[in-house]
């Protein structure tokens, strides 16, 4: 496995390694779809960006995962806080949170893990947005 996947107290908690190459990149997406068929409810989930340093990818690599993520018809809405650590990790990020077009998932972006948790906990019971593009919690 690319990531590494960890259940706790409802969250899926997805931490991404070191290095990313652009074909680890396109496998993410069935690694995510094998662990969310474990679930008849899909659990919130927090991604961890904040391991990488290095991505062999570009653009078109963020892009085709948010569009393999689009064309996915969850059982429940999804919220997904990506955490960050710096401006690298925070543009795949952001690309990831605007091209993301899935109405069942929305996206936001933290830099502190505590705050990305109350925000699952506060929203996990009123799901009736979509996609979201807000910006970065800080």
């Amino acid at each position: 496995m690319i990531c590494q996947y960890k259940y706790k107290d409802g969250i899926l908690f997805i931490t991404f390694p070191e290095t990313l190459s652009d074909n680890d990149f396109r496998l993410v997406n069935e690694e995510f779809e094998n662990i969310e068929k474990e679930y008849s409810v899909v659990p919130n989930f927090i991604v961890s960006l904040n391991n990488v340093k290095t991505f062999n990818g570009d653009y078109h690599s963020v892009q085709k995962l948010a569009t393999q993520r689009a064309e996915i018809t969850f059982p429940n809405k999804i919220l997904e806080a990506i955490l960050v650590t710096n401006d690298f990790q925070m543009g795949f990020a952001r690309m990831y949170q605007i091209v993301n077009n899935n109405p069942q998932l929305t996206v936001e972006i933290f830099k502190d893990e505590a705050k990305a948790i109350e925000w699952i906990k506060s929203n996990d019971t009123c799901l009736t947005s979509g996609s979201s593009s807000a910006g970065l919690h800080k």
